[in-house]
């Protein structure tokens, strides 16, 4: 054990401490730059692009679901074709770091939208067990489900997902309307370079006759 005066650490000179703090205010700055400029803010600004795929296919695709789905529902939908029926681009959000809520100009989603209206509780549930089991035949996956009808408000649901594709489809049967909402719906893609629809602008279609007659 050493014991007397010990020797003390000679002292920074004052300029070696001003430089150092210089040295990390110049690193900082260079950080931010990086941050703010170049490849690093691009990516965080644009963020990952989607996948490339043409909107026309899945738009086909969406209504050849609803086909399916519009046959399955058997005697509980009406024969003749049903109303809202609409086909038409959604808006996909920005997959980056930084405000996410900006919308990707270059990508859509498509959604094909009808109803059957008219029904009654026993009727939609029938619907959507019909519907429920032809989509499971073919592979897709069940997601969420719900049956909340009382006092007249409310009503019952599900939705479905082709783990291929990505594509989804929701039933929803409310009340007080008594209508069956079906809802086809593709994930967000890019539309390829050089693509007539490659505008950036909303898309819609004209449906072709998705039902039998």
């Amino acid at each position: 054990m050493r014991t007397g005066i010990q020797r003390q650490g000679r002292p920074r000179p004052r300029t070696t401490v001003i430089a150092a703090l210089l040295a990390a205010l110049v690193l900082g700055a260079a950080g931010t730059a990086a941050l703010t400029t170049g490849p690093l803010a691009d990516r965080l600004w644009r963020g990952r692009p989607y996948p490339a795929a043409d909107p026309d296919t899945a738009a086909e695709r969406l209504q050849d679901r609803s086909r399916r789905v519009h046959a399955d529902l058997g005697p509980t939908a009406p024969a003749t074709d049903p109303g809202h029926n609409v086909l038409r681009s959604e808006r996909c959000p920005v997959r980056a770091a930084v405000s996410s809520e900006r919308t990707d100009r270059s990508a859509v989603g498509v959604l094909h939208s009808w109803t059957v209206g008219g029904m009654g509780g026993a009727a939609a549930r029938e619907a959507l067990r019909r519907a429920g089991e032809g989509l499971r035949a073919d592979g897709w996956e069940a997601g969420y489900a719900y049956d909340d009808e009382a006092n007249g408000r409310g009503g019952v649901g599900a939705r479905y997902e082709d783990p291929d594709t990505g594509d989804i489809v929701a039933l929803q049967w409310s009340l007080p309307a008594g209508r069956l909402l079906v809802e086809a719906e593709s994930p967000c893609r890019t539309v390829p370079e050089g693509h007539p629809k490659a505008t950036g602008k909303p898309l819609t279609w004209v449906p072709k006759t998705p039902f039998a007659p």
